[in-house]
């Protein structure tokens, strides 16, 4: 089990958020996070698809985690580990709640991402369109300076520990199919990589 730190905003420009994402993207990801139910609001379980484009197509990773809440808002327990597509039943992933998005990376240590949220026939989140997270990884992390250096000082607010912002609160149960899912965000996913 491993402490995850990190940091939640959402932006008062959606345009801010294009921005950043068209000048200092690193990488993309296409992403579909679904959630388990659960009766303790202290713990969320997903199971996440990651597709990465590579020259010869798109790679498929799936991850399943769990994160229990600490006393300290910016922090959670975890134990993240891949998992085979084997091991997950995929008709039941189509009744779970799920949200959509393309992950951009801004920055690798301290993570620096801005997640961009999608609509899959009508199905997904618009608002906010824009979320960026900042999570500590090898070396301590002044998230105030990370912020001054990206020049977003008065541009985000800081949302961490509202529970409105939290994906789980932010997913939503659609009845997608996975094929569907695929489908959209590697087309999707396609525009970023080209």
């Amino acid at each position: 089990m491993s402490i995850e730190h990190e940091r939640k905003y959402i932006f008062a420009d959606p345009k801010v958020a294009s921005m950043i994402i068209k000048n200092k993207t690193i990488h993309t990801i296409g992403i579909s996070q679904w959630y388990e139910e659960s009766s303790d609001s202290s713990k969320t379980s997903r199971i996440r698809l990651e597709i990465y484009k590579e020259k010869t197509g798109f790679n498929h990773e799936w991850v399943k985690a769990v994160k229990y809440d600490t006393s300290e808002v910016g922090k959670r327990k975890e134990i993240e580990s891949r998992i085979n597509l084997g091991k997950i039943k995929i008709i039941s992933l189509k009744w779970m709640r799920v949200v959509f998005k393309i992950r951009h990376v801004i920055k690798v240590d301290p993570e620096i991402v801005i997640d961009e949220f999608l609509q899959i026939d009508g199905y997904g989140i618009s608002d906010p369109p824009y979320m960026m997270e900042i999570e500590e990884k090898e070396k301590p992390c002044d998230f105030e300076n990370e912020i001054k250096i990206l020049g977003l000082d008065g541009k985000i607010k800081d949302v961490t520990g509202n529970k409105k912002y939290d994906n789980y609160s932010l997913s939503k149960k659609t009845g997608l199919s996975l094929y569907r899912i695929i489908e959209f965000l590697q087309d999707r996913f396609s525009e970023f990589t080209a």
